[in-house]
């Protein structure tokens, strides 16, 4: 098993989430392992890169598993706040978080965005008696 790039610590750093370090720690045990398995050998992304990749994509899973959670941006001018909370969907996969967006632009080798847009195919078959039709 891959050892963690980023901690629990760090990823709700970057997103606001009520999910417990166990939980944060599964989504980035995950992110490792991807990571590890689909970017480790490219000789073109540097250590703090594959970090940075590690560190969005588990708060793009966090954000997919609480889904009420990561979606807001605040800011303060002054004594003044606003927030603003995002809705919905930004686009399908890694584009569904504003996380996955940032895995994807950051990933220069385009590998987890071809990843990302890969269609699954299947195959259906019925086994058993079919009835002749009359």
């Amino acid at each position: 098993m891959a050892t963690s790039r980023v901690t629990a610590a760090e990823v709700k750093n970057i997103i606001e989430t009520a999910a417990t370090d166990p939980e944060v720690t599964d989504h980035i045990r995950v992110a490792t392992e991807i990571v590890t398995s689909e970017l480790g050998a490219q000789a073109t992304l540097s250590a703090e890169r594959l970090r940075s990749i590690e560190l969005y994509l588990s708060a793009h899973f966090t954000a997919l598993f609480h889904p009420s959670e990561g979606m807001a941006v605040e800011r303060a001018i002054g004594s003044s706040r606003d927030r603003m909370e995002y809705q919905g969907i930004l686009g399908p996969g890694l584009a569904s978080t504003r996380f996955g967006g940032m895995v994807l632009m950051l990933d220069s080798t385009k590998i987890l965005s071809t990843i990302n847009s890969a269609k699954a195919a299947a195959k259906f078959s019925v086994f058993g008696h079919v009835p002749p039709t009359t």
